[in-house]
């Protein structure tokens, strides 16, 4: 309605500026005003050409020099044709004679006044062409701005739609989160707060286990030292018993009378060596299964702290 409304007082300050150029061009006798039938509301008459779907290429600056050359055009028409200024002329220089004077006169005044109603006919004719082109150009020029403003708006109200549908999609993808999130945050809560009570069970448990293996090495450890020491303390002793034995026997021996117990003697002495050959093998021999006893109980006692150390570095 606003560009109707600049159009039509466009059209109103054309209607008086031709009225103007009219009235100081046109004689005196001639209508001094344009005809008032031009239409007033453009916008309706816009509405029934865009129906139409037709597309006007004219410019305003084509409209405004149009405008001027039909101005011009009327400007330059002669009120009296070519002979009848001769004629004028020609009798301008005779002399005011003759009896048909006046009859003259008066068939010159109709002529002129013939002519002056053809050039006002061809001015109201030109008028109307005139009033045809501003309609014509304006509606084009009417209908040009509307298009594009609905297309404009069309445009816009499209990208709006857009807008509105991605803001509904992300207020309800907000609205799900805010829904969600507490009860997942909340699960996963007690999830990991589970988690973390099974880790602890199975530390404390492994501990458990840990202090049980050690208990129970380290038994195992003192009962072979119990044991080692037992054996090495029981053969010792009883070296040393019979180390006593074969002492005081030996005693008793050296006590007998010699002239008496020669023969004895050469027995004894014979018996003696058979019982330190018997007696130097048994040591020998003891002391090979000591020495193997003692390098078992070292292989026992070295596998044990290996078994240890690979416990105490897993454990950490």
């Amino acid at each position: 309605m606003f560009i109707s409304t600049q159009f039509t007082n466009l059209h109103t300050n054309l209607q008086t500026n031709l009225q103007t150029n009219l009235q100081t061009n046109l004689p005196t006798n001639l209508p001094t005003k344009l005809p008032t039938n031009l239409p007033t509301n453009l916008h309706s008459q816009h509405v029934k050409m865009g129906q139409s779907n037709e597309s006007s290429t004219m410019s305003e600056e084509s409209f405004v020099y149009q405008i001027s050359m039909n101005k011009n055009k009327i400007s330059n028409i002669n009120f009296l044709s070519e002979p009848t200024t001769m004629m004028m002329e020609e009798k301008k220089n005779k002399k005011w004679e003759g009896e048909n004077f006046y009859e003259d006169i008066k068939i010159d005044i109709l002529r002129i006044e013939r002519n002056i109603n053809i050039e006002v006919s061809k001015r109201i004719e030109e008028n109307k062409n005139i009033q045809n082109v501003i309609e014509n150009t304006a509606n084009k020029m009417i209908n040009n701005i509307l298009n594009k403003i609905t297309t404009k708006i069309e445009n816009i109200s499209n990208h709006l739609d857009d807008i509105n549908t991605k803001c509904s999609n992300l207020e309800n993808t907000i609205k799900d989160i805010k829904m969600s999130l507490p009860s997942k945050i909340q699960t996963e809560m007690l999830s990991l707060k589970r988690e973390i009570n099974d880790f602890h069970m199975m530390i404390n448990k492994h501990i458990h286990n840990k202090k049980k293996r050690d208990n129970i090495i380290f038994s195992k450890i003192e009962n072979i030292n119990t044991y080692i020491h037992g054996k090495i303390h029981n053969e010792i002793s009883f070296k040393e018993d019979d180390f006593i034995f074969l002492k005081n026997e030996s005693m008793k021996l050296l006590n007998y009378d010699i002239d008496d117990d020669i023969n004895f003697r050469d027995v004894f002495l014979d018996e003696i060596e058979d019982i330190k050959d018997a007696l130097a093998l048994t040591v020998k021999e003891r002391e090979q299964s000591d020495d193997d006893i003692i390098q078992a109980m070292n292989k026992y006692t070295s596998v044990l702290q290996k078994a240890l150390q690979s416990v105490i570095t897993s454990g950490r």
